[in-house]
């Protein structure tokens, strides 16, 4: 007989515990992937450029900005635009098109029941045989320049 005043674990709660785990690794695989991204592809410039958002290396995440349509912006930039939730980001589709390219990404950003996702669409340009992000980026800080 179990003794009343031992607390009970709710049967959910170890399904539910399973099933976070499950999307917090899946979360990681997808933000750093098991193989390095290759900057000569638009999915693998704009992958390394999320990567520089996600660890704060302004410095990297500047490297993947399309030097012509970033005239006066400076990696500093980036981090003053005071972004600082975590996020997941999911690949949808990606046109390409003679030298430039439209990436459509799913960004799940914060945590928990606080999370939302947002469908962002990443405009790339080919230059010197390197993809660099051009636009107005997500997350968005061209009016910090």
């Amino acid at each position: 007989m179990r003794d009343p005043t031992t607390p009970r674990i709710p049967q959910w709660a170890i399904p539910a515990g399973l099933a976070a785990l499950i999307v917090i690794l899946g979360a990681v695989a997808l933000i750093r992937g098991s193989a390095s991204a290759d900057p000569t592809t638009p999915e693998g410039a704009l992958r390394l450029y999320l990567e520089g958002i996600a660890e704060a290396d302004w410095e990297k995440a500047y490297r993947f900005l399309d030097p012509d349509d970033f005239p006066g912006c400076e990696a500093s930039d980036i981090a003053n635009a005071g972004f600082v939730d975590p996020f997941t980001a999911l690949h949808r589709s990606t046109r390409l098109n003679d030298g430039s390219a439209v990436i459509r990404m799913d960004l799940r950003i914060g945590e928990g029941l606080f999370a939302w996702t947002n469908q962002v669409d990443f405009q790339m340009v080919e230059r010197d045989g390197f993809w660099y992000v051009r636009g107005d980026p997500w997350p968005h800080f061209r009016w910090n320049c």
